[in-house]
């Protein structure tokens, strides 16, 4: 038990040396509800006065998510929730597919700056996703991210680039 402390707390320090202000928060209380769009969460119901958030990272955040990644190819995405265990909400194919792989286990590597969460989704298939800090950029539009990302989802592969979510 106290190894899995240990494992959480490393795991804890390497996402927090990857943001840019502020700290861990607590997890969301509610699941995020599943994407509308491709490659993102729904926004929540907005108050008047407020304005919906403009970007996927946005919304992400929003939700309660410390980091999303995407690629194309096919189109994909995944969200990591803030949480101990996480939750994975992944969208393969323009949201044709939709994963939620609860109750991850973060391990982290200190050396290289990996980050990778592994579990099963509900349907049994095991994933697997390797964060790696460090500057990538994406295919379409060129836009430059903080970290690469590898999703594996049985035995299929996904690459992409995606960012931490801390405020």
């Amino acid at each position: 038990m106290q190894r899995k402390w240990i494992v959480l707390s490393v795991c804890a320090m390497v996402l927090t040396g990857c943001q840019t202000s502020g700290g861990l928060h607590a997890p969301p209380t509610t699941t995020p509800p599943p994407a509308s769009q491709p490659g993102t969460t729904t926004p929540p119901p907005t108050a008047p006065g407020e304005t919906p958030a403009t970007s996927p990272w946005e919304a992400a955040r929003a939700h309660g998510m410390i980091f999303r990644a995407s690629g194309q190819a096919p189109d994909w995405s995944v969200e990591v929730q803030k949480s101990r265990a996480p939750t994975l909400f992944i969208a393969l194919n323009d949201q044709q597919r939709q994963l939620q792989v609860p109750n991850t286990q973060p391990l982290s590597d200190p050396k290289s700056g990996t980050v990778s969460f592994s579990g099963n989704a509900q349907d049994g298939t095991p994933v697997q996703l390797t964060i790696h800090r460090g500057q990538c950029q994406q295919d379409m539009g060129g836009e430059k991210l903080a970290a690469s990302a590898e999703l594996n989802i049985g035995s299929r592969q996904y690459s992409g680039c995606g960012k931490f979510l801390f405020q």
